[in-house]
């Protein structure tokens, strides 16, 4: 089943709805960081009258050098990020990298972002794509948008 728009915390997204900016650090770097970033983002929301999505990651594995700064893990993420929603009311968007921590992260945030590639986002959409209370959606880097014919499509690839 895919519907012509759903919501990402209090965003509604879909063809017909206002604009909508998802921003952030591009990986998690400290909590007062993360909690300046998101009030920011509340600000220019409140008075722009567009949904912002706060998303950043919690570790950036696609890094091209070994030591590079990937981010403070899972456990020290998903605390940074609850902080944020909880003091911010934002939506929240995240990544995940594995299957595993779907569940983990689903209890944390709005939504979440599968692999960078085909390959990795399959198995990451098959555990993330549930529906009903606890609902969370993937979305996926190659999906191409909203149209109609793209969500039958990718659940047909899943």
């Amino acid at each position: 089943m895919c519907d012509d728009s759903f919501n990402i915390g209090n965003v509604e997204v879909s063809l017909d709805s206002p604009l909508f900016v998802m921003a952030g650090p591009c990986v998690i770097e400290s909590k007062a960081h993360c909690l300046e970033i998101a009030s920011r983002l509340v600000d220019i929301g409140q008075r722009t009258g567009t949904g912002m999505i706060f998303k950043a990651s919690f570790d950036k594995a696609n890094r091209s050098s070994l030591q590079s700064f990937r981010g403070p893990g899972l456990e020290k993420g998903l605390e940074i990020l609850a902080a944020v929603r909880r003091q911010t009311a934002l939506a929240v968007m995240t990544d995940v990298h594995e299957p595993s921590q779907v569940d983990l992260v689903a209890d944390v945030v709005d939504t979440c972002q599968g692999g960078g590639c085909r390959r990795c986002g399959r198995p990451l959409c098959r555990g993330s794509h549930r529906t009903g209370a606890g609902e969370i959606r993937c979305c996926v880097h190659h999906a191409t948008g909203l149209a109609r014919g793209a969500c039958d499509s990718l659940q047909r690839n899943i």
